[in-house]
């Protein structure tokens, strides 16, 4: 077995190679990548190329930096990458009471701090713990020669205990970015963000008390972009939530640790998002027609969904990845009238998938990493990957496995490269094996191989 292998093929087995984790699950030992430092700063860098933008075309805080990720797999991390990097460069750079020289912070804002963003005039400010309820009166609270060439394009109100936005809470700043994260908000205005339907670029709402969408309080921010309603207890979305809307640039929507239990038919379809994550709620069923055409990342991990939403996903020509770990799936069906054409990466572990039946991922013609580790499958039908003839790594660690077909993987012969079979219940080399020529990593460990 091993004498057939290049040399290049990295075999994990209890005679072989001790291995301290599974060789590969979402990177290489199961834990979700991660972004340097290093990284954070290059990233951070491109939130500074304000003074070019605003000179000449008068685009966007984030506009540059945003720009050059579009294309990223992991935008959305490096997206909350650069929003670290950016306060990191406020709490380094504060001067005491002093914006900008010539303007200092007054009146309620006199506990804030504020900082240059590097380009003239642009400033940062940020206020937490404070215990305010509503938001004061920004514009009040600066004062000095050159106020009125001052433009705020970041506020961070975090920590507090805000718990509405009131009628032009933002007026007479330049906000794209408004941080509010950690309050007690559950009541905006209809009109709080007046003024800034061309300039807010990213809005984060997370962990407030808001039982709803504000829908009417976002309907006409045109230019954004990020959208973080993370940690609410919002219930529902429903087809009448975002008709109409002028949310035109909107790409991603994070509403992950809510309350929803359905996605109902036309809940999204009139947004033009890309990432949408609804993980840790109460999902149990994502209704046909719910979901926009534009989407390529879609999270919905830790819910209650009991299969695949085939239907919903049928439209979906972009999506590249689709993550339902952590549901109650019990079995992977075919369904013939749904089929994926573009590469795609499924995460199905920690479900209850029992038996792997016949043509069961037919749907995926393209699947490129499958996931099912954490699953109590105990029966491989030969032909479960029938179709998948561009799979690269698959992770079926974890489970129970006793028998392996000979033809399972004959498909797959010249592309799997990550093969995952650590706690199993195999008591022999599977003999299918021998035919993937182009395997790197395979991974035995802990079955019931003889010595």
């Amino acid at each position: 077995m091993r004498g057939s292998r290049s040399a290049g093929l990295v075999v994990a087995m209890p005679f072989v190679r001790k291995a301290t984790s599974p060789v590969f699950r979402d990177g290489s030992t199961g834990k979700k990548p991660t972004t340097s430092d290093g990284g954070c700063l290059d990233l951070g860098i491109g939130l500074l190329e304000l003074r070019e933008k605003r000179g000449g075309s008068g685009g966007h805080f984030s506009q540059v930096a945003s720009e050059s990720l579009e294309s990223r797999p992991n935008a959305t991390m490096i997206l909350l990458c650069s929003i670290l990097w950016l306060l990191a460069f406020i709490k380094g750079n504060i001067a005491d009471t002093e914006c900008i020289s010539g303007v200092q912070l007054t009146n309620q804002l006199e506990s804030c701090s504020c900082a240059s963003l590097g380009v003239e005039g642009h400033v940062a400010l940020q206020c937490h713990n404070q215990k305010w309820i509503t938001v004061p009166n920004i514009d009040k609270g600066m004062q000095g020669p050159h106020k009125e060439s001052t433009y705020i394009a970041a506020i961070s109100f975090k920590n507090g205990f805000l718990m509405y936005i009131s009628q032009d809470a933002f007026r007479n700043t330049s906000a794209q970015t408004i941080d509010l994260s950690r309050n007690f908000v559950e009541s905006i205005n209809v009109n709080a963000f007046r003024g800034l339907e061309d300039n807010l670029y990213q809005l984060l709402l997370t962990q407030n008390s808001l039982q709803s969408i504000p829908y009417h309080s976002l309907t006409y921010l045109r230019q954004l972009r990020y959208l973080y309603l993370q940690q609410n207890q919002i219930n529902e979305i429903t087809a009448q939530t975002f008709a109409g809307t002028q949310l035109q640039n909107l790409k991603y929507l994070h509403m992950d640790k809510n309350q929803l239990s359905i996605l109902p038919k036309g809940a999204l379809t009139h947004l033009p998002i890309q990432v949408f994550t609804a993980s840790n709620n109460r999902i149990s069923e994502v209704e046909k027609e719910s979901l926009p055409t534009t989407l390529w990342f879609l999270d919905l991990k830790h819910n209650l969904l009991n299969r695949i939403p085939y239907l919903a996903l049928k439209e979906l020509k972009n999506l590249k990845t689709l993550d339902l770990e952590s549901n109650n799936i019990t079995s992977v069906e075919t369904q013939t009238e749904v089929r994926f054409e573009t590469e795609i990466t499924l995460l199905l572990s920690n479900n209850k998938v029992q038996k792997l039946q016949a043509h069961a991922f037919n749907s995926f013609a393209k699947l490129e990493k499958l996931d099912l580790s954490y699953n109590q499958v105990s029966q491989v039908d030969e032909t479960a990957f029938a179709k998948t003839s561009s799979l690269k790594e698959l992770d079926l660690s974890y489970n129970a496995i006793v028998h392996i077909p000979a033809k399972t993987f004959e498909h797959q012969a010249s592309t799997l490269k990550k093969l995952n079979l650590e706690e199993n219940d195999l008591h022999t080399v599977p003999s299918g094996l021998r035919v993937l020529q182009a395997l790197e990593v395979l991974n035995l460990n802990s079955n019931k191989l003889a010595e």
